[in-house]
């Protein structure tokens, strides 16, 4: 008796070892917050990438800070009482932009202010010039890197973003949307998008994506001519990158308190997935970063936050199951319910809509969002795991333009 008690004892002991090994193996792909000195409720306008250096530009006249180990440590460059509105990086040169514009040639060791003495947001370069977007008084551009300045046919207004295709310059203006130059910045046009706040640009092949401030994103295939909204309509688009074939826009929640955060998409703007998991709450992202296989979000108020490139670019499990037409809105229980650790979630959409499905567990809490994107009519398939979280009740709730339907599932471990 004493031997078999032994014997289970044992094997009880490494039941729970392996649990609790499974706890770590298993913990859920999410962004992790990653500021430490820069501070956690700090704010990160920008962020910038060199090699093996990331940098941040915050807020409140702290400057600019850079790590070398992935976020894990940062410290604080000579650059310390600007409050940094974007960066630049050419080669192994960076720019800061703030109350003026300041250079560095050595990775932040040391700042060279350059003449444009003034409130600078954007500025980037385009064949031998400079060309840098002020506050209020419109857009400067420089052929000596920066030693003089002269202004341009643009001479009052705010701008927030360049992005240049070819020989072609764009800047996104406030309320006067997306301008062309095909002098360097000398003399500039009218686009076919105007009358709008553009807070970001992004050329990627062909096609030129502005960010606004309340009307999504638009595209443009024929250098600005015309524009077309793309399926993105969250409010405040600070930032879009691309990185391989994936687009990603760091949107604010500011009006829109339930679709900021990050989103990507994976065929050119045409359907758009969130990817907020670990936030903890949807911050406004104002700057994103790819650097050294992660993705660096940049917050308002939230400092820097850090997830793998593989995970944020990993599909989430939605499948249109079929191509019936459905004749009515549903959803239905959860199966396999009780569930541990996976299960699937299906539901009915009869036209297109804009689709939430998310999670709560018992207290109301938001512990996953599921979907929030706009879906063609179909019926859909969607995989929840609830690897990282406790057994319990949760409850999942889709939410449509015409719709909405609550249901109960309950996770045992």
């Amino acid at each position: 008796m004493k031997t078999l008690f032994t014997k289970n004892l044992s094997s009880l002991i490494l039941f729970f070892v392996f649990l609790f090994t499974l706890s770590f193996t298993n913990s859920p792909a999410q962004w992790v917050q990653k500021s430490s000195s820069i501070g956690t409720s700090s704010i990160v306008y920008a962020l910038a990438s060199i090699g093996t250096t990331l940098f941040a530009g915050t807020a409140g006249g702290d400057g600019v800070w850079k790590s070398t180990n992935n976020g894990d440590n940062w410290t604080q460059t000579t650059l310390n009482n600007q409050s940094i509105s974007s960066f630049y990086v050419s080669g192994g040169t960076i720019y800061a932009c703030g109350s003026g514009i300041f250079k560095s040639t050595n990775l932040g060791t040391s700042w060279t202010p350059l003449t444009l003495s003034q409130g600078v947001g954007p500025i980037t370069s385009i064949g031998a010039y400079l060309v840098a977007g002020t506050g209020a008084n419109g857009l400067f551009y420089s052929s000596n890197d920066g030693a003089t300045w002269s202004p341009s046919s643009i001479t009052s207004g705010t701008s927030w973003a360049f992005t240049t295709s070819g020989a072609n310059l764009f800047v996104g203006m406030q309320f006067s949307g997306v301008r062309l130059s095909t002098n360097q910045g000398v003399s500039w046009s009218n686009t076919g998008l105007g009358s709008t706040n553009v807070l970001s640009l992004l050329t990627n092949g062909s096609n030129i994506y502005a960010g606004t401030e309340f009307n999504g994103i638009h595209v443009s295939t024929n250098n600005g001519l015309n524009w077309t909204q793309t399926s993105f309509l969250a409010f405040g688009v600070n930032s879009i990158i691309s990185q391989s074939s994936f687009l990603f826009v760091g949107a604010s929640n500011v009006g829109a308190p339930d679709i900021g955060g990050v989103f990507i998409s994976s065929n050119g703007g045409g359907t758009w997935q969130m990817r907020n998991q670990g936030f903890g709450g949807i911050y406004s992202i104002h700057s994103l970063v790819y650097h050294n296989a992660y993705m660096f979000a940049g917050t308002f108020g939230g400092g820097v936050w850090r997830r793998g490139y593989s995970e944020i670019i990993a599909p989430v499990g939605i499948s249109n199951t079929n191509n019936v037409i459905p004749e009515k809105f549903s959803l239905e229980q959860n199966y396999p319910n009780p569930f541990n650790p996976t299960t699937r979630i299906n539901y009915e959409l009869p036209i297109t809509n804009y689709v939430s499905l998310k999670v709560y567990d018992a207290l109301g809490n938001e512990v996953e969002t599921l979907v929030n994107e706009h879906q063609n009519a179909g019926s859909y398939s969607v995989d929840f795991n609830a690897a990282a979280l406790p057994s319990g009740i949760y409850f999942y709730k889709l939410v449509t333009e015409k719709f909405s339907e609550t249901k109960k599932m309950i996770l045992v471990k």
